[in-house]
């Protein structure tokens, strides 16, 4: 993007977008966010039913929904925080804006929603020969 091979694009994270735009020397990559925001949980966490600490690995989970932890992802790996953790970088992007969330459930119909996108847009589509 940056090398300016591309105008526009789409399907990024955002985080990836903002590293990249963090790294841009010419200061010209600009990310923008479209509403509704279309978020995923990136990074799911469980508990194997035959682990042989299970409430340790509750508690691990119960600070990883904390503040201090949220703060530690922002510091470490910007923009990978959850959107439901109040102070974090990613709350105070999506605060009061609509957000269309990707679950488990809707992951399969992402190639239908992604069809209906392109023909709303008017943009062109491969041919299959």
């Amino acid at each position: 993007m940056v090398s300016g091979e591309y105008a526009l694009y789409q399907l990024t994270n955002y985080h990836s977008c903002a590293l990249a735009q963090q790294q841009d020397p010419r200061k010209v990559l600009v990310c923008k966010l479209i509403e509704p925001i279309p978020v995923r949980l990136t990074v799911p966490q469980a508990i194997a039913y035959n682990a042989p600490r299970p409430y340790s690995a509750l508690l691990f989970l119960e600070f990883l929904a904390s503040r201090e932890a949220q703060k530690i992802m922002d510091d470490i790996e910007p923009l990978k925080s959850s959107i439901y953790a109040p102070g974090s970088e990613l709350e105070s992007i999506t605060k009061g804006k609509k957000v269309a969330l990707e679950t488990i459930d809707s992951f399969p119909r992402t190639e239908k929603r992604i069809d209906m996108v392109v023909e709303a847009f008017g943009l062109p589509k491969a041919e299959k020969k």
